[in-house]
């Protein structure tokens, strides 16, 4: 192998590492907020996402969910609107 190729791959792996000790780990929605206000966030979220894999789910953090409702607030032909103007 030769001197480049091998910086290569070791810049590469270290590259893609790095991050990953620098990460923390996020609280979960029913954390955050508790079980009962993240199950209806959670609610809200199924009701108006057209994604196929929505992240409203209380496990994830409250943040990705509701920018999962906002993103499908704004998506045009939702109808879902009066879920969408409620805040």
């Amino acid at each position: 192998m030769g001197m480049k190729l091998g910086l290569a791959i070791a810049a590469s792996l270290w590259a893609g590492t790095a991050g990953a000790a620098t990460t923390t780990p996020t609280r979960s929605c029913r954390a955050e907020i508790g079980r009962e206000a993240s199950s209806a966030l959670v609610s809200r979220c199924i009701q108006v996402s057209p994604a196929t894999h929505p992240p409203c789910n209380s496990a994830n953090p409250c943040k990705l969910i509701r920018n999962e409702i906002v993103r499908s607030c704004a998506t045009p032909g939702i109808h879902a609107a009066r879920v969408c103007r409620k805040r």
